[in-house]
């Protein structure tokens, strides 16, 4: 990591510390916290070497008396122990990320912007458009105007801690024991091979291998407790690519089945949504009925638990006719759902 880098993790490591009005914190708490977010932000297990007690020393000073920060912090001296002092902010509340961006960073944000902008529409650069509107959408916000964009965030996101570390394990290659906690299970300890980081619906997934297992799994971010460095050897990804395992499903649920031919047929009224926004990327329309309410589409996918809460909320604008088994299946859900309710 850069040393300006670095910089700005230390920090945001100490600011945390200073709004926390629930407990003191002493120099060496102080160095403690700082190593611990370096440690988190390097993807690597905690290290109390990476940043010196003197480090801290000068970045509480920097951060009291340098522009942009000007942090109000006080010192409260132990009442049995004058040496013994505890660093805070006087004004609760206070946080270095409300501080509103100066007129030069976001000059800088927005130069670097156009620059992206010149590869647009370039292979492997599609997120550009994208990475344009949010910051458009942010820097608007710092100069006190409204934002002309909102986009769907779950702010309040469990597990987004653990997304740093699992992408430098997977660049690396390197093995983890990760201590899993599923809904109404009990905890369970998996020693992975990490493959590729998946976002679905506001909830992030890993693909990996398990010891528990004999077959790739995804692990949501939300269930996982604690990460380890793992002391097995790493697996290569069995075959292809790890994103081929999501070709053939919707979501990120993949059950050990082939994909099949799935006939769904769509009212009319629901059909142009469905075109703009198709369930799965092999979505094809067949043709239409002889009743002009009803339009055919096809998916080659395997269902799964995603592709039934899709077609549900669409109900009663859709309906699965084939293959029987999977028509049967979803009848099933929709029997339990309507004896809920009568």
């Amino acid at each position: 990591m850069s040393q300006s880098k670095q910089a700005l993790v230390r920090y945001h490591a100490l600011d945390k510390c200073f709004s926390d009005f629930n407990r003191f914190y002493r120099i060496d708490d102080l160095v403690v916290a700082v190593n611990r977010a370096v440690s988190d932000f390097e993807g690597d297990l905690y290290k109390p070497d990476y940043v010196s007690k003197r480090t801290v020393q000068e970045d509480i000073k920097y951060m009291r008396r340098e522009r942009p920060y000007n942090i109000p912090l006080e010192e409260i001296f132990d009442s049995l122990d004058k040496r013994r002092k505890y660093f805070r902010y006087n004004e609760p509340g206070f946080s270095i990320k409300k501080l509103p961006m100066s007129k030069q960073d976001l000059d800088l944000i927005r130069g670097a912007m156009e620059t992206l902008r010149t590869f647009k529409g370039l292979p492997k650069f599609e997120w550009i458009e994208e990475a344009s509107a949010r910051i458009d959408s942010w820097t608007s916000e710092s100069d006190d105007k409204p934002p002309v964009i909102l986009f769907d965030n779950n702010i309040d996101m469990k597990g987004k801690e653990h997304i740093q570390p699992l992408y430098h394990a997977i660049r690396n290659k390197s093995p983890l024991a990760i201590e899993y906690h599923p809904f109404d299970k009990q905890k369970e300890v998996h020693q992975i091979s990490p493959y590729v980081l998946k976002q679905f619906n506001n909830r992030w997934f890993v693909l990996c291998k398990s010891n528990q297992h004999n077959f790739l799994i995804n692990l949501a971010l939300d269930r996982i407790e604690k990460i380890h460095q793992g002391k097995h050897q790493f697996e290569e990804y069995p075959e292809g690519s790890p994103e081929e395992f999501f070709d053939e499903i919707v979501g990120v649920t993949r059950k050990d089945k082939s994909a099949e031919k799935v006939e769904i047929l769509v009212r009319s009224d629901l059909y142009p949504y469905l075109a703009t926004k198709p369930i799965h990327y092999s979505q094809k329309k067949i043709q239409a009925e002889s009743d002009a309410k009803w339009m055919k589409i096809t998916l080659n996918i395997i269902p799964n638990y995603e592709f039934y809460s899709v077609i549900l909320s669409h109900c009663p604008r859709i309906r699965v006719i084939g293959p029987e088994k999977v028509k049967q299946d979803f009848m099933n859900i929709v029997r339990e759902t309507y004896s809920q309710y009568f």
